[in-house]
């Protein structure tokens, strides 16, 4: 396969490991480390949405005629959750949890939930290569980068169409393919196709495959990023009136891997308060958040007791002679650390459980705040269902435990 693809498609590519890398690959990192960026900020406006909402939910009796207008504003909270945390996965310095991944297995599995997301005039056509080849990678990345790709492809067929997926292993060393063995895991509509102009961009952010409004041109960036975390590279084919293929070209893991079972959840479905009654201690500078998080919490029977900065958190402390079941902590704070804060309460109450929140996630947290990368962790925006599992959860562990 040349750089033109075949039969005069034409190809871009955005690439870690192969040698054709975008020209504007630079550029795009830089749009991709500040989509991440905006991500975070966004993700803390809002927050203090869904908690409010939350807790006008529950003010509401059945059959108020404004439960259906909170019912509206909570289904656009959660779609601009989940916007937000798209943006998340374009960080080209997220942290992944890679082990042995079985990617038949992997696009086998995703197969009901794909067929349940495609609308009824697309068909899903799957080929895979009946074989042994895994790779080292994060399964949850994987599968967004799959489920992505589907999204765009069926973007890509206003009409009926058909939506292939094939997995082979190929070897590398020619047609421009980096020598070594790689697993390709490809993804073909039947669509409209694309002009050269498009498919040289396809990767960047921001830049849109679709008609103008149709879509925000995250999908194939998103896709491009993870796959660059895991050593890879993604190639798109478009020819006008054809039709588009996208491929992602993966390092292969030894043939006689066995893919890792993945730890179990130290909890169940959120129900409510694990242990009404118990103290918290809430540390939170933005007050929206903190008024949000500490209403639903006392909703729940929590006994919660809140300040806005590291420094106040200490005097508060140390101030108190009760016991305290939890501490509740913001992670990028103006006064105090979220490192130097824990470290400092740990001096005084060992024993304390820690849960950190924050509009960034874990990754990005773990480069600058060391602490959050060993404690429990939940990342803006969340609902109550989420605040409660992660109390719980958090509540039943050792500080310095790390979460899953």
């Amino acid at each position: 396969m040349g750089p033109f693809g075949r039969d005069g498609d034409v190809q871009g590519r955005d690439s870690a490991a192969g040698p054709r890398a975008l020209p504007e690959a630079a550029r795009s990192a830089e749009l991709a480390a500040l989509a991440a960026s905006v991500a975070g900020e966004f993700a803390n406006l809002l927050a203090p949405v869904l908690g409010n909402v939350t807790l006008l939910e529950e003010e509401l009796t059945d059959g108020h005629p404004l439960r259906r207008r909170v019912a509206a504003i909570r289904e656009a909270a959660a779609a601009a959750r989940a916007f937000a945390q798209r943006l998340a996965l374009l960080d080209p310095k997220r942290k992944l949890s890679l082990h042995p991944v079985g990617i038949e297995a992997l696009v086998r599995g995703c197969l009901p939930m794909l067929r349940e997301q495609l609308r009824p005039d697309v068909t899903l056509e799957v080929a895979t290569l009946g074989g042994p080849d895994f790779v080292r990678a994060d399964r949850k990345q994987l599968e967004h980068a799959l489920v992505e790709l589907a999204r765009n492809g069926q973007a890509a067929m206003p009409g009926a169409g058909t939506l292939g997926i094939d997995v082979t292993a190929v070897e590398g060393g020619v047609d421009n393919l980096p020598a070594g063995r790689w697993v390709r895991l490809r993804v073909r509509d039947s669509g409209d196709g694309m002009e050269l102009s498009v498919v040289e961009r396809a990767f960047e952010p921001g830049v849109t495959t679709k008609v103008p409004g149709g879509g925000a041109g995250l999908g194939l960036p998103i896709v491009a990023a993870i796959v660059r975390q895991h050593g890879g590279f993604v190639e798109a084919e478009s020819q006008p009136g054809v039709g588009t293929t996208v491929s992602l070209y993966l390092p292969s893991e030894d043939g006689q891997a066995r893919e890792a079972t993945p730890p179990a959840r130290a909890w169940t479905t959120p129900d409510g308060a694990a242990a009404p009654g118990a103290a918290v201690l809430l540390v939170e500078d933005n007050p929206m958040v903190r008024r949000s998080i500490e209403a639903t919490l006392r909703l729940a029977g929590y006994q919660v007791t809140s300040v806005d900065s590291g420094e106040r958190c200490l005097e508060t402390v140390e101030r108190l002679d009760t016991p305290l079941d939890l501490l509740i902590s913001d992670v990028v704070m103006p006064e105090m650390s979220g490192e130097e804060m824990i470290g400092r309460v740990h001096e005084l109450r060992p024993d304390l459980p820690v849960l950190f929140i924050s509009g960034y996630d874990r990754s990005t947290l773990a480069r600058r705040k060391n602490a959050a990368a060993c404690e429990h962790f939940l990342q803006k925006p969340f609902d109550s269902e989420d605040l409660f599992a992660a109390v719980r959860e958090a509540m039943a562990s050792r500080p310095g435990q790390c979460g899953e």
